[in-house]
């Protein structure tokens, strides 16, 4: 019985168990992840979970506190903690610095992997995780770990559907980025800024973010500084 927060994390675990899998999911696209209260029988599902898949807890701090409470002996899996994840600095003020692309144009992670967790300036880190390809295909061999740990009699059959899923990926990552080639040096700026990791993982140059984040908004100084830019 498996509980996942949002809709991507719950793509890769219906992935990984099958697609006749029974995986509960929390919220919905148009729902924000950083402030919901649980349904009666999403609470429910989680009480009665024995994996619980998130993405961070700087997500969704609601739901570490829910799970501690409905689901103590659950096993948890946070996403964004796991090594191998490429972990990125949230960045600070409407301006961004020139990324590095010189040697990382989207066809594969480098090694960042390695070093972001010794970054110091990763005290605060930018938890959209999911758009980065080479950290999902990361996450779909963890969960088949996790899958494996609780149903050894299917362990096999989760590592070869991690297998699958994680050649789909790279084949639609690899689309991608031939799609992105002929805008890789083309300067844009954000409405808000949510999609560093997908910059990064495809060498793109974003240069501003109107807002920091999607519920809060613009003020005139920012505005100025952005249009400066």
């Amino acid at each position: 019985r498996v509980v996942t927060d949002i809709a991507p994390v719950h793509s890769l675990v219906t992935q990984v168990m099958g697609s006749d899998a029974q995986v509960v999911l929390l919220l919905e696209a148009a729902v924000s992840p950083h402030d919901h209260a649980l349904r009666p029988s999403q609470a429910r599902a989680l009480q009665n979970s024995d994996l619980i898949v998130l993405t961070s807890r700087a997500l969704t701090p609601w739901l570490d506190s829910e799970r501690r409470v409905l689901a103590p002996r659950a096993q948890v899996v946070e996403l964004m903690a796991l090594p191998g994840t490429r972990q990125l600095a949230q960045r600070d003020g409407a301006l961004f610095a020139m990324l590095e692309h010189a040697h990382d144009h989207g066809d594969g992670h480098d090694d960042e992997h390695d070093k972001a967790h010794d970054d110091p300036r990763n005290d605060v880190d930018d938890p959209h995780g999911w758009l980065d390809p080479g950290n999902a295909i990361v996450w779909l061999h963890a969960i088949a770990d996790a899958l494996g740990t609780l149903d050894p009699a299917q362990a096999e059959r989760y590592r070869a559907n991690a297998d699958a899923a994680a050649q789909n990926i790279e084949g639609a990552r690899r689309r991608a980025a031939d799609a992105l080639a002929a805008v890789r040096q083309r300067l844009f700026v954000l409405q808000h800024d949510s999609v560093q990791h997908f910059e990064r993982a495809f060498g793109l140059q974003a240069q501003a973010a109107l807002s920091p984040a999607d519920s809060l908004s613009a003020g005139p100084r920012r505005h100025r500084a952005v249009r400066n830019t």
